[in-house]
């Protein structure tokens, strides 16, 4: 029996076993600790760009794909990993200088917050900063 792996987004649904999404997912996987910017995604897959960005926003939500930003000279970019690369042993190991853990809006801060992990410029940089000492 064929079982199919649907994820439903807002407007939408992925098939998880469509060719094109398995590419997508592999070539992201593929860039292991590293990762790859969406823009960059957005260049390698045969794929339109919106279809693109509305995939990668599903994979996100359903924690296969994550997304850190980073920050360049005039903007904001995004860089995707493969959920499994992490361990969980790697994602606890040193949390030492988190800022989240001194920061004075934390009861405030989440999705829809006043203030928010997603557009936190700190735990970005202090995120993007750890992961580039890993990749030394």
């Amino acid at each position: 029996m064929l079982t199919r792996n649907i994820i439903q987004n807002q407007n939408s649904m992925i098939d998880m076993n469509d060719p094109s999404i398995e590419r997508l997912i592999q070539t992201v996987k593929s860039t292991g600790k590293l990762g790859i910017l969406e823009h960059e995604l957005v260049q390698t897959i045969e794929f339109n760009k919106n279809s693109v960005f509305e995939v990668v926003e599903s994979l996100v939500a359903e924690g296969i794909f994550i997304r850190v930003a980073e920050r360049n000279s005039d903007h904001i970019d995004y860089r995707l990993f493969y959920r499994d690369i992490f361990t969980f042993e790697e994602d606890l190991s040193d949390l030492n200088g988190c800022p989240c853990f001194h920061c004075p809006y934390l009861y405030q801060c989440g999705a829809r917050q006043p203030h928010s992990p997603y557009t936190c410029s700190e735990l970005t940089f202090w995120i993007t900063s750890n992961i580039e000492k890993d990749n030394v």
